[in-house]
């Protein structure tokens, strides 16, 4: 399905710019080792930049919260971001947010979800994903849920540059 192999190359844009650079080419963390549970990165290669961060606290109670984010942009033109934001309360029901955008050559693609669990052992969660091929102007719009409850659901629409809705094979 070319929508979702968007989002998976956008995801990988990402995972690429944040890791694949020589070690001599990655700036040391702006803010490790603070003591308030915060860390960054931002660099540069041949033009391509990112910047990564993340933020921790944790309570006496038990209780924590996180904060991440990261942002690329690539000199062909392409960019992106992702956050995301965890909650875990004392009681141990937890809930977690999270999203990324990018857009390049090829197309965009985005994504948002959350997900929680209550201190009962029940959960739930769900996901929205959307991808447009520049070259072919094919869309694909999709969403997943699940709950532990009833289990999983997804529902996805692939349409083509007129707006037709169109067999996933057709897409390739």
């Amino acid at each position: 399905m070319i929508p979702q192999k968007i989002a998976t190359l956008a995801l990988l844009a990402v995972m690429i710019a944040a890791t694949a650079v020589p070690a001599e080419a990655r700036p040391s963390r702006v803010g490790g080792g603070t003591g308030h549970g915060t860390a960054g990165a931002v660099g540069s290669v041949n033009g391509n930049t990112w910047a990564r961060e993340h933020t921790l606290q944790t309570n006496s109670d038990g209780s924590a919260a996180g904060v991440s984010g990261g942002t690329f942009k690539g000199v062909n033109g392409s960019s992106g971001a992702r956050d995301s934001t965890t909650t875990v309360n004392p009681d141990g029901s937890a809930a977690r947010r999270g999203g990324f955008a990018a857009q390049g050559p090829g197309g965009t693609a985005s994504s948002q979800g959350s997900a929680s669990s209550n201190a009962d052992g029940t959960y739930a969660g769900s996901r929205s994903t959307t991808g447009n091929s520049n070259a072919t102007g094919n869309t694909y719009n999709g969403s997943t849920s699940y709950a532990s409850t009833n289990g999983a659901k997804h529902t996805g629409t692939r349409s083509d540059v007129n707006g037709v809705e169109v067999a996933c094979s057709s897409l390739r």
